[in-house]
């Protein structure tokens, strides 16, 4: 490129973000993992005789943001990623709450502290993203990456949207931001969709998972 040679590399740091050559999220899911786990040791060290709350800022303000960095592109689709992430958290919520038993559910310890996994906090930010480019919130041009339906399934909402084909169907493409949201996007209720602005937006989509828990909860 203008007369310099490009090295080739399988992997490259980028506004923190480690981008592989095979547009897969292993490299930066290590590193998000390995950043938060050092920062959470660090607190557990120094902060272990500090109360629930003093605790449970200190995870929130100092160690997630390192799991849910670039979180709305930089997809752990994998379950050994995924895992990566969550056992960090897992190990947070032992911290907090002082539990070290063997035999303590985590879950349990999760659902007190009123966490959602990171994996639901991951598909509320696409949600969040989406609505602001529908609205206008992002500049960029949503009819290039996806376009409304013509025809929609009976008990849906009328802004039903769908990946455009002109994209190669890879795994890599399937699991990235836009297939991914359209598919949850498409599945909210009538009411939320018709959501103008950003915040009430957010409140309705944490209610409509707060439901979906809640009915989960009762079938077992």
């Amino acid at each position: 490129m203008m007369g310099e040679h490009l090295q080739e590399v399988t992997n490259h740091q980028y506004l923190g973000v480690h981008i592989e050559n095979n547009l897969k999220w292993n490299k930066q899911t290590k590193h998000a993992s390995t950043k938060a786990t050092k920062v959470l040791n660090f607190i557990r060290r120094n902060f272990y005789n500090c109360s629930k709350g003093v605790k449970e800022k200190l995870y929130l303000t100092l160690v997630r943001p390192h799991l849910e960095y670039a979180s709305i592109a930089c997809n752990p689709v994998t379950k050994e990623n995924t895992k990566l992430l969550e056992m960090v958290q897992r190990r947070a919520a032992r911290f907090v709450l002082g539990d070290y038993g063997r035999k303590s559910s985590v879950n349990n310890m999760l659902q007190t502290l009123n966490w959602n996994t990171l994996e639901q906090r991951r598909e509320k930010q696409r949600l969040c993203a989406f609505h602001k480019i529908i609205h206008g919130g992002f500049e960029l041009e949503l009819n290039r990456y996806t376009t409304k339906k013509v025809d929609r399934p009976r008990r849906t909402h009328n802004q039903q949207y769908q990946s455009n084909s002109n994209f190669i169907t890879t795994s890599q493409f399937a699991t990235s931001f836009f297939p991914l949201t359209i598919s949850s996007w498409n599945q909210l209720p009538q009411s939320t969709v018709d959501i103008k602005t950003t915040e009430p937006f957010k409140q309705a989509i944490s209610e409509v998972d707060q439901t979906s828990t809640t009915t989960t909860r009762s079938k077992h």
